[in-house]
């Protein structure tokens, strides 16, 4: 069953170039994807590539300056979203009120992303930004979770830590929700996507295997070949 579909979204700006004139920019264009039930699909690509401001696009989440184009089919109602940054923290709000507004347990949420209960009493400055990509996580955790957008949600944290995230996008595949992962980290799309969207330049190139295997375009194998694991250059 089809989540989520994406069909030719694009997203254009009008911006003032200099105090005179206006420029017309379309920083993501032409976006077909879809998602299904129990998948993982993950959305790789360089920065700057389009992929946080297509998770916005899906939510609209847009400023009143954009004109998104296309159209996004799917009920979202069971929707969870991890921003990329975390500075959508409420300053003044302890971390057990924020993690516990859908419901409460809020300390078995946090614990298993590897955080001790002292959290819950801590206010988002007390934090490291890698705690609070941890916290964004374990708000995340519900049963009626049908389809997660997690916008580069391991940036910050260590191998264990990101070990544990990814189990839980397998669990959330178990049970049957979606996971749409949007990472610069290509060897952890690689690890747990069924399928991988490849992004450049404000658009889809590429939609592969999330083990690689089948025929790759060059900028593909080339993406791959830089990640870090893998020394830059290798196969």
């Amino acid at each position: 069953m089809t989540v989520l579909s994406i069909r030719d979204v694009g997203v254009s700006f009008h911006q003032y170039d200099g105090p005179f004139s206006r420029v017309h920019v379309t920083p993501l264009r032409d976006v077909n994807l879809d998602l299904a039930a129990g998948e993982i699909l993950a959305v790789v690509g360089e920065s700057g590539a389009g992929k946080s401001l297509l998770a916005d696009a899906i939510l609209g989440l847009m400023p009143v300056n954009a004109h998104v184009h296309g159209e996004v089919r799917g009920d979202l109602t069971g929707t969870r979203f991890i921003p990329q940054g975390v500075t959508h923290f409420d300053p003044t709000m302890k971390i057990g009120a924020f993690v516990g507004l859908d419901g409460g347990g809020a300390a078995e949420k946090i614990a298993r992303f590897g955080l001790g209960e002292d959290v819950l009493e801590k206010f988002p400055h007390e934090l490291s930004g890698g705690m609070l990509r941890r916290v964004s996580l374990a708000t995340s955790v519900s049963e009626n979770t049908s389809l997660l957008i997690a916008d580069e949600p391991t940036p910050g944290l260590d191998p264990a830590a990101t070990a544990q995230v990814l189990d839980y996008f397998r669990e959330l595949r178990a049970r049957g929700a979606a996971v749409l992962f949007i990472t610069h980290d290509m060897v952890s799309a690689v690890q747990i996507a069924d399928r991988i969207a490849v992004m450049r330049a404000g658009t889809v190139v590429d939609v592969v295997a999330g083990d690689l295997s089948g025929e790759l375009s060059d900028y593909t194998a080339a993406l791959w070949r830089s990640q870090p694991a893998n020394d830059f250059w290798g196969e």
